[in-house]
């Protein structure tokens, strides 16, 4: 498993399957944990199969070159995850027109993602929105395979679970920004993220969510 690079239609024109990118402020701390969670999730669920997936992320105000933040690398390596060789991106509209779904922290950065490529919206979501439409699928809804197929699948669910699985509050779909915050924010941040991504990364690997 790949991230996502700076060029998606290169990698897309080599075979890759699915492209999964994930977007913050910074991205140097909410986006990151959620892309290598997620890459040892599928690891983990998948096996050598995960590796048709290219997951990546990047920030709206992409912090170009940085390291992820401190803290959050310390949370991400305490759920199994890894920082190692991490650099911040910049979100352009190639980055987005590149990825098969986008999952962002909060409703901004969804805007942000759309705004740059309008014809993303039916596959752009925050991150506990998307966990919260797919909490809503059957995994017997979904083709068993192949992976696209599967994913193409969850993503058009997800979309259609819009109109009918609101949340109490708007802001319910927002993950805050651990950004300034000590040590123990960032962990409860982290777990956050996680708990959020089992449930479409169970789907994806034909596992009915806990």
């Amino acid at each position: 498993m790949s991230s996502l690079g700076p060029t998606p239609r290169a990698a897309q024109r080599a075979g890759v399957a699915v492209s999964v990118l994930f977007v913050c402020t910074g991205n140097i701390c909410r986006s990151p944990v959620a892309e290598r969670l997620f890459a040892a999730g599928l690891r983990e669920r998948l096996g050598p199969a995960a590796d048709a997936v290219v997951v990546g992320s990047a920030g709206t105000w992409g912090l170009e070159g940085s390291t992820m933040e401190p803290f959050a690398a310390s949370a991400l390596r305490e759920l199994g995850g890894s920082d190692a060789g991490f650099r911040a991106r910049e979100l352009t509209e190639d980055v987005v027109h590149g990825a098969d779904v986008v999952l962002c922290a909060t409703r901004e950065h969804r805007a942000c993602a759309v705004t740059l490529v309008p014809r993303v919206i039916g596959r752009t979501f925050t991150i506990l929105e998307f966990s919260r439409l797919c909490s809503t699928v059957s995994v017997a809804e979904l083709p068993v395979s192949p992976l696209p197929a599967r994913a193409a699948a969850l993503v058009l669910a997800a979309a259609r679970a819009r109109g009918r699985c609101r949340p109490a509050y708007a802001e319910d779909d927002d993950l805050p920004d651990p950004i300034g915050a000590p040590a123990s924010v960032f962990t409860t941040s982290a777990r956050q993220i996680a708990a959020a991504l089992a449930v479409p990364l169970d789907l994806l690997a034909g596992i009915a969510p806990a």
